[in-house]
């Protein structure tokens, strides 16, 4: 997309990212670029220029009185963009012959520009997946908000172990629902990274800070007692990959068995191993690294590492989350050895001093964790791994970190982590919905149901009438989740999961919202169909049913499926639709010789029509499909009177059922009687397009398209009209030549009957 294709510009009600906007190209016949700050006006800074529309030489143009106006379509991604004038009060007050030509003026320089909305929404089959997968997960929290009070809301059975085995069971679904999200998560990030060959797709580094997001929530709100050192190490590691592909290619590339002289592998592979908890690699790093050789070398660093290794060993981060007691057995161990490096008399000094800084850091030395980290929440790991794994003392981690490294102040996973830690979880909600509002909507609904927004309850409110805090807060998740919903209601691939949210959730707006949108859902097949009709059913909504009835019976009938058409106009009680739909297919038939859907075919010959508006409106179908099935000399001629004089048959198709009976004149078809009817029925027509103009103009059309038509569909058999060479031009010639030809053959019954004599 070039420059000149997109415009910036503000709607009437705030700031509208312009660079959404795609303007056809057609529009496009001359861009030129104006800035414009009328006061109370939208800012302008590219507008469209037309070749005579907009003077290349006055750049003013706008500034005269007028000014860019956009209009959006609520319900899809398209609209207009017009340039509009203000009225002038001078002109206002002036005579009409000044008016009138303002009036002109402006119609002259008002003009549509239609432009769509490029959606921001992601609707790829993955990312599709993972939000209608988001919906099944929190199905029971959306149900009628339970979310509002999950924990609270237990079922009193009487018996206190039985409440708190329902307590439990609940938080461990909201363990589970976070766990899987993150899951999910991971999936799709995964996915896009795969399909971005480019390395240009922005959607993978927004998932990934996500999951940074949410693998800190998990360690600190909702990890089980003894996962929370672990899941710290996951956070971090997943948030900032250690050791980079350099240093673990060099250290590969290492012949086997030398790594123990190479001082980078104890300064930097192996104190990030360690530091960032990968203690079975480090165990093997060491193994693998030929350090056996310390023992005649150099006897006291050989125990150092022989040491440490027994230290790695045995750190249980399971453990040691859930039994400080324990951990502390262990950190005695490492001071202990610590305080022995004293002593040690080391031949490689280089190394034994890298190998001491390590025992000095695991031994909780916090000098020496912070000089070994390069980011607060490498620091916070360590302390927390290393000092006291004890969730009372991660506030006052959090804080050292932050002292002793800065923090990306911008919008990133960082401030919000941050967030999390301080336990302003209305914050953190708020940035996420930046990165994702679908999350976002999510872990609100999840930190409402663990009750960690309760905390919330306590800050006062100012004003006489005001809300309490939480009600605040429910409040604004409500509308979090409604505006969720309708995000969804612009996709056809997220309709059903929006109309889901909002009948879950019981919204008091879910009636009305669906009224108005599900008549514009885009039905591609009797699933779709059906699944309207269920909504309109459960949520009591007759006359939206109807509408979704007769929206997809004008669609059926353009398509050619008629007898389902005229069933959708049928439930929709739609009795003028039901009729003029029918007539169509009669005329059609009547024109055609034949029709297309074979299904009505078959239920009007099977006379298996149950509904009465059908059965009636269809009548005349069936007595012309009996008519024109005829095979032969034969002519079902009660048939056919009985049609042609049906009361309310339109009279301009008398016309071309005239046209049926040429074939059958002089074969001996016609007896004097049914001759005598025929003129009865000419005498009767005629007097029609006397009175009635617009039937003589209907008949006139309807003959010259039935001819038209003659050469479209082959002949069925001399006794089919369109076998006939040469036909009358139109239906008056037509009048008189069936007048003749009955004339004809009256005389020469008479002359039979004469000869008999």
């Amino acid at each position: 997309m070039t420059e000149d294709h997109i415009l910036d510009a503000k709607d009437n009600d705030g700031d509208l990212d312009m660079e959404e906007i795609v303007l056809p190209s057609k529009y496009h016949e001359a861009v030129e670029k104006y800035t414009i700050e009328d006061e109370g006006k939208p800012q302008i800074t590219k507008g469209i220029q037309e070749e005579g529309q907009i003077p290349g030489s006055n750049p003013n143009w706008l500034k005269e009185g007028r000014h860019f106006d956009l209009a959006t379509d609520k319900t899809g991604n398209n609209g207009i963009l017009y340039v509009s004038a203000t009225p002038d009060t001078s002109i206002v007050n002036s005579n009409k012959e000044d008016r009138q030509a303002a009036v002109e003026d402006e119609k002259e320089d008002t003009k549509l520009y239609p432009l769509e909305l490029t959606s921001s929404e992601d609707i790829s089959p993955d990312r599709v997946k993972f939000l209608t997968g988001l919906f099944d997960d929190f199905e029971d929290l959306l149900k009628d908000s339970a979310f509002k009070a999950y924990l609270i809301d237990t079922h009193d059975f009487g018996v206190p172990s039985l409440i708190e085995t329902e307590k439990k069971e609940r938080t461990n679904k909201l363990r589970w629902l976070l766990t899987n999200l993150i899951k999910s998560l991971k999936e799709l990030s995964s996915s896009v990274i795969k399909d971005d060959t480019e390395g240009t797709d922005s959607r993978a580094v927004k998932y990934e800070e996500l999951i940074n997001v949410l693998n800190l929530l998990h360690a600190t709100k909702f990890s089980e007692p003894d996962e929370s050192i672990i899941l710290f190490q996951m956070w971090v590691n997943r948030a900032d990959i250690q050791p980079d592909e350099q240093l673990i290619s060099d250290m590969g590339n290492a012949p086997p068995g030398t790594l123990y002289e190479n001082i980078t592998f104890w300064s930097k592979y192996l104190k990030v191993m360690i530091f960032r908890g990968y203690f079975e690699q480090a165990l093997t790093s060491i193994d693998e690294s030929g350090y056996e050789i310390f023992q005649e070398k150099d006897p006291d660093l050989h125990t150092l590492v022989t040491n440490l290794k027994i230290l790695l060993a045995s750190y249980d981060p399971m453990k040691f989350s859930q039994n400080l007691k324990t951990f502390m057995e262990w950190k005695q161990r490492a001071v202990e050895l610590r305080d022995k490096t004293i002593n040690f008399d080391f031949k490689n000094v280089e190394i034994g001093s890298q190998v001491v800084d390590i025992v000095t850091s695991i031994s909780g030395v916090d000098s020496a964790l912070r000089e070994n980290c390069s980011s607060w929440y490498e620091y916070f790991l360590v302390q927390y791994m290393f000092e006291m794994p004890s969730s009372n003392k991660i506030r006052n981690y959090v804080d050292k970190a932050q002292a002793a490294f800065s923090v990306d102040t911008v919008y990133s996973w960082e401030t919000i982590c941050l967030s999390i830690f301080s336990e302003q979880y209305l914050k953190a909600i708020s940035a996420l919905e930046v990165l994702d509002q679908s999350v976002s909507t999510y872990i609100a609904i999840l930190l409402s149901a663990s009750g960690l927004l309760e905390s919330y309850s306590s800050v006062p409110l100012h004003g006489k009438n005001s809300k309490s805090a939480e009600e605040e807060i429910q409040t604004s998740i409500d509308q979090m989740i409604e505006d969720l919903a309708l995000s969804y209601l612009s996709s056809k691939e997220l309709f059903s999961t929006g109309t889901g949210i909002l009948i879950l959730t019981d919204d008091s707006k879910a009636r009305k919202i669906l009224s108005e949108m599900l008549p514009n859902y885009k039905i591609e097949s009797n699933d779709d169909f059906e699944w309207c009709l269920s909504i309109c059913a459960k949520l009591m909504l007759p006359t939206t049913a109807k509408q979704i009835y007769n929206t997809q019976g004008e669609i059926l009938l353009d398509n050619g499926f008629e007898y389902e058409a005229l069933c959708c106009f049928s439930e929709a009680g739609n009795t003028n639709k039901v009729v003029s739909a029918a007539w169509l297919i009669f005329e059609n038939v009547l024109l055609n010789g034949n029709q297309m859907d074979n299904l009505l075919n078959e239920k009007v010959d099977k006379d298996e029509i149950e509904s009465p508006i059908l059965r009636q409106a269809l009548s005349p179908l069936a007595l012309l499909r009996n008519v024109l099935g005829t095979e032969g000399r034969s002519l079902p001629f009660e048939r056919f009177m009985e049609l042609i004089k049906f009361r309310y048959l339109p009279a301009h198709y008398k016309a071309i059922l005239l046209l049926l009976l040429l074939p059958y004149f002089n074969t001996g078809t016609f007896s004097l009687d049914q001759l005598i009817r025929i003129i009865e029925i000419l005498n009767i027509y005629e007097k029609q397009i006397q009175n009635d103009t617009r039937c003589a103009e209907l008949s006139t059309q309807s003959y010259e398209v039935a001819i038209s038509r003659k050469h479209v569909e082959a002949p069925k058999g001399p006794y089919d009209w369109r076998s006939i060479e040469k036909l009358p031009s139109d239906y008056k010639a037509l009048i008189l030549e069936i007048r003749r030809l009955i004339a004809f053959e009256i005389s020469f019954k008479f002359l039979e009957e004469t000869t008999k004599n």
